[in-house]
Order: C-alpha cells, then sequence, then structure tokens
C-alpha cells in the first residue's frame, strides 16, 4: 500500500465516489450526478492513492457544534486494511478543527466491521435504531466531545 492523501473532494472526483458509494451501499442512486447534488448539501471528502480514489466519507452541518457523517465508504478491495479507520480519522480531525462536539451517524445493524471501526473510534450507540423493508435496520451512533 502506497502513501495515501485525505482531501475535500471536488468534481473530478464525482465518478470514482459514484462507484465507491454504489459498491458500498449496495445501491444504485449513486450515480455521478447524485454525488455532484450531494456535494453542494455535504462536505465530501475522499481518501486517494496515487491517482485512485479509494475512499470517501460525506459529513453534513447541523449547527454550531453538530455535524452528521452521512457515508463512509471504502473500496471492497481496500476494505480490512485500516483506510476506513485513516478516512475517519482525518474526518473528525477536520470536524473537530471546526468545533464540532457531537458527531452522529448510522450504520446497518449486520455491519460488524463498520460497528467496531465507529466504537473504537469513540461512537457509542444511542438506542435509536430505524426499520427498513424487507428487515433491515440501522442503528444510529453519537460521539462527543468536550
Amino acid at each position: 500500500m502506497g502513501t495515501v492523501v485525505f482531501q475535500r473532494a471536488d468534481l473530478k472526483h464525482a465518478r470514482e465516489i459514484a462507484a465507491i458509494a454504489t459498491e458500498a451501499f449496495q445501491n444504485n442512486r449513486w450515480t455521478e450526478g447524485y454525488v455532484i447534488h450531494t456535494m453542494y448539501r455535504y462536505c465530501v471528502y475522499v481518501l486517494e492513492e496515487g491517482s485512485e480514489a479509494i475512499g470517501c466519507l460525506m459529513s453534513e452541518n447541523m449547527g454550531p457544534t453538530s455535524a452528521y457523517i452521512a457515508g463512509v465508504a471504502i473500496r471492497a478491495n481496500r476494505r480490512r486494511m485500516g483506510n476506513g479507520r485513516i478516512l475517519l480519522k482525518h474526518a473528525l480531525k477536520r470536524l473537530e478543527d471546526e468545533k464540532k462536539k457531537t458527531l452522529l451517524l448510522h450504520t446497518l445493524s449486520t455491519n460488524t466491521p463498520a460497528i467496531r471501526l465507529y466504537e473504537s473510534m469513540g461512537f457509542k450507540p444511542t438506542g435509536n435504531k430505524k426499520k427498513f423493508p424487507g428487515g433491515s435496520e440501522e442503528i444510529e451512533f453519537i460521539r462527543t466531545t468536550p
């Protein structure tokens, strides 16, 4: 694995982010156009190795001291290598620099690797859950800093 770079995504990343998100979230709404639209609402970050985007993260400002992490995605062939941790660590630093003290996110209750990652980085389950048709369920996590 080479050097990875974390940066704010721009329009040149839209196609790769769409591919990463479609693969990770297993739905087809993540078109290049949808990603471009998302970039106007969320802060979208990308993790690159060389010239290849290997992960992305979206965060939404929820007020002066809070943010919602709307999605964390890593290419399937780059998972379980610490890239999710690197991506989240850099994003948390940026959010802390922006004085965000309360961070929320959701993940599927079946996504054990993500749950372990979030808990290892200080996120705690709130107890809130959301059920979807077909039986899937999301768990809400929160991280607060003084």
